[in-house]
């Protein structure tokens, strides 16, 4: 390794190896804030390295690749090339999202979990992990797009399994059902198509609990046509009222404080429902807007599995596009946006892969994925060259990071070509020099 590098990593071990943070006893700082806080302080923040470090962080935004939940990706981050991930999420209100990041050996490195929420044209921190921790939940209160950003600190290196999945975010209003006994959703059409139906119906025997999805206070009971006997109860803490509908009877009065579980009717069909089997209408309104579908709130997605061993065959690698013409995607899926069109023998830098996608780099730095079987590992040589005095850096570009430079007669192996840069194998170790003169 190069004197000047060594020498840097040493110094950077030195400040940034210390995990401890002070912040003041209010402070919303994030521990990814917290953490550029320091390199800054430290001078960091103006060497490569560190700049390297805080761009990716910021391109965490414009790079961010489109996902669905449930899912699972299995990242090689590295220092000098690939790191942060970042992912574009649609999420929906009512539902309680869980992310983990499982790194392949336990050790120190921290990893910096964030959620933005955008907002007004901008993304704004809706949610971090805490310090130290590989996981971070919560719970969607307003429907929006999302980017979630994954980071290490700085000069961190591995395997990492990222898993994105949700759960109930309230207790089910009939004792021994879940989400897959919904009969009726919110949303469909009601009276000849005059009305949507604003919430979701969960047939059950007359007589069955209707349960209290949350903790709050019965503001209402009484009979409508519609509805029958009715209940209302507000939950403050979250910002909802729910509605049960259909009663058989009220099992709970106006002012009454309920705990989750509690009992506060009976099932039944009363209201327009009395051609109906027995059935509870459930409905969610926020507090000064209109209903919101409560299905969201009752989804369960389980965590996929992946074999991450499988990445071992291109992790950190770069390889070749093998087709005449390579979609390259912003999400994995063939039915996702093609961004680019990559010409047979395009070099790509691989640095995740999900089921049978590739998380992809162009070496311009665009993300994306490829689908597996269109590459092969870029290892055969198109030519030797002597390479004297040629910097070898991490991307093809002048501005990259700098691994070292050849010998004065050294022989190197080009593996690809692209724009006026080349793709050199030296003694097992890959980067970009100018292929100029």
């Amino acid at each position: 390794m190069h004197k000047k590098i060594a020498w840097l990593l040493l110094f950077i071990s030195g400040i940034v190896g210390c995990k401890t943070v002070k912040q003041g006893l209010f402070s919303k700082q994030s521990p990814h804030e917290a953490y550029h806080s320091k390199l800054s302080d430290s001078g960091l923040d103006s060497n490569i390295i560190g700049r390297e470090w805080i761009q990716a962080s910021n391109h965490a935004f414009s790079q961010a690749v489109t996902v669905e939940i449930p899912y699972t990706e299995a990242l090689v981050f590295n220092y000098m090339n690939f790191q942060s991930a970042s992912y574009r999420l649609n999420l929906k209100e009512g539902q309680n999202v869980h992310i983990l990041v499982e790194p392949e050996f336990t050790d120190s490195t921290e990893i910096f979990i964030d959620l933005f929420r955008f907002i007004n044209d901008e993304f704004r921190q809706a949610a971090f992990a805490d310090k130290d921790s590989l996981r971070l939940d919560y719970r969607v209160n307003r429907s929006d797009e999302y980017i979630l950003r994954i980071q290490p600190e700085l000069m961190a290196q591995g395997l990492y399994t990222v898993y994105i999945f949700t759960d109930a975010s309230l207790n089910f209003p009939v004792p021994g059902k879940d989400f897959n006994s919904i009969s009726s959703f919110f949303g469909d059409p009601r009276d000849g198509n005059s009305r949507r139906h604003e919430g979701i119906d969960i047939f059950a025997p007359r007589g069955t609990p209707a349960l209290a999805v949350g903790s709050g206070r019965v503001t209402r009971t009484g009979t409508n046509r519609l509805g029958g006997k009715v209940v209302w109860v507000s939950d403050s803490q979250r910002g909802y009222n729910y509605y049960y509908a259909h009663l058989d009877s009220q099992l709970v009065r106006p002012g009454m404080q309920v705990m989750e579980g509690d009992t506060v009717g009976l099932i039944g069909n009363t209201g327009n429902a009395i051609t109906t089997p027995p059935h509870l209408h459930f409905g969610i309104y926020a507090f000064g807007r209109r209903s919101i579908d409560p299905s969201v709130f009752f989804h369960r997605s389980e965590m996929p599995a992946i074999d991450s061993s499988y990445i071992n065959l291109y992790a950190d690698q770069w390889v070749k596009t093998t087709a005449p013409r390579t979609n390259f995607r912003n999400a994995p899926g063939m039915d996702a946006e093609v961004t680019n069109t990559l010409p047979r023998d395009t070099p790509v830098k691989i640095n995740g892969i999900t089921n049978n996608w590739l998380r992809a780099e162009l070496p311009e730095g665009e993300h994306g994925y490829i689908y597996q079987t269109l590459v092969t590992p870029a290892t055969e040589a198109v030519e030797k060259i002597i390479a004297g005095g040629k910097i070898i850096r991490v991307r093809p570009d002048h501005n990259a990071v700098a691994k070292r430079a050849t010998g004065k007669d050294e022989t190197v192996d080009v593996i690809a070509e692209y724009n006026s840069f080349l793709l050199i194998d030296s003694d097992g170790h890959y980067g970009w020099i100018d292929g100029g003169s």
